[in-house]
């Protein structure tokens, strides 16, 4: 008998767990003893640690895809966004790890982007690399006046953004 088995989405699956200082009553399960019965102590559940999370901006498509590719061989969970008002708007309702950004972009460029990013009080400290076609010397300083953390220029080379997104993300 062939049974066809039925996978669950990946929206049923994602689960986030919660932050070490919101642990609850429902995080302990009594403590068994060896004849099965149970005892009034309890036992804490191990902690389950939370995925970091990258935000990828860039108004191209290409160069979204190829970033996310790049920074997906890493233990994050990645979120895209494709201006700077998107990503700012993101940044202010979700938490994040680190953001990598375009600097030339509709609507709201990198560098504005930054500077919003470091005036919100949950964002002021969140590492910011700057992706981006433009290397002159001019161009560098601008990035790191408006709040960039890091720099990187295209064509992105794969090594070189892994180990500066490593560095930033403690892994």
């Amino acid at each position: 008998m062939n049974a066809v088995k039925k996978v669950p989405s990946l929206r049923s699956m994602r689960r986030v767990a919660p932050a070490p200082d919101e642990r609850s009553a429902r995080d302990t399960i009594p403590d068994a003893t060896r004849s099965g019965r149970v005892t009034g102590q309890r036992a804490t559940l191990p902690q389950i640690e939370r995925r970091k999370r990258i935000l990828v901006v860039d108004d191209s498509a290409t160069a979204l895809m190829l970033q996310t590719m790049i920074l997906s061989s890493l233990p994050c969970e990645i979120v895209t966004a494709v201006d700077g008002a998107e990503a700012v708007e993101l940044a202010s309702r979700e938490s994040f790890d680190l953001v990598v950004m375009d600097m030339i972009m509709p609507k709201m460029d990198g560098l504005e982007a930054c500077r919003r990013l470091r005036d919100a009080s949950n964002t002021k400290s969140l590492p910011i690399i700057l992706v981006t076609t433009r290397a002159e010397p001019h161009d560098v300083r601008a990035g790191y006046e408006n709040g960039c953390t890091d720099y990187v220029t295209k064509p992105v080379d794969r090594t070189e953004l892994l180990t500066k997104a490593r560095s930033y993300l403690g892994a």
